[in-house]
């Protein structure tokens, strides 16, 4: 567990007496008079409380590989053909929502990489026709394979 610099490792709740001074300056003489007592009360978080406090999230780190031609398949023997298993060519069952089929020379099995508009992906297929800078996402239902179409969107691989 990461603790900040400003936070004090303890989780007990401290109270703290601050005596507040202030100088003044009458007619060239100092004179220190105390204002006010104040009761200040310090709650010390751990990182993951500090982070959901104030909605702190992960900065991930992605670099643009470019525009990639992606288009749309399903497990049926239309899009799949004497594949229609439903089982990748990396052993894995095909899930909509995280496969997506690659060029192994491009993206090896296993890139975890975004995809402009459509999300987080992970390269666990591929396919006849998936050559160089093209994309194939996995969808459960045929229908919807034909509503996404062929389209040209930026992909982004995780660092």
């Amino acid at each position: 567990m990461k603790i900040h610099p400003f936070r004090i490792i303890s989780l007990w709740l401290l109270t703290i007496l601050i005596t507040i001074q202030v100088t003044l300056i009458v007619e060239g003489d100092k004179v220190d008079e105390v204002i006010e007592v104040v009761e200040v009360e310090y709650i010390v978080l751990t990182q993951e409380e500090y982070e959901e406090e104030y909605n702190i999230q992960e900065v991930i780190e992605m670099e643009s590989i470019g525009e990639f031609n992606v288009s749309a398949y399903c497990p049926c023997e239309l899009c799949c053909g004497p594949y229609a298993d439903g089982i990748t060519s990396s052993g894995e069952r095909a899930t909509e929502g995280i496969t997506i089929a690659a060029d192994p020379n491009v993206l090896p099995e296993g890139t975890k990489v975004y995809i402009e508009g459509i999300g987080t992906r992970i390269v666990q297929d591929t396919g006849g026709a998936i050559k160089g800078n093209k994309l194939d996402v996995f969808f459960s239902q045929h229908s919807d394979a034909l509503a996404f179409g062929r389209q040209n969107l930026e992909v982004f691989i995780y660092e």
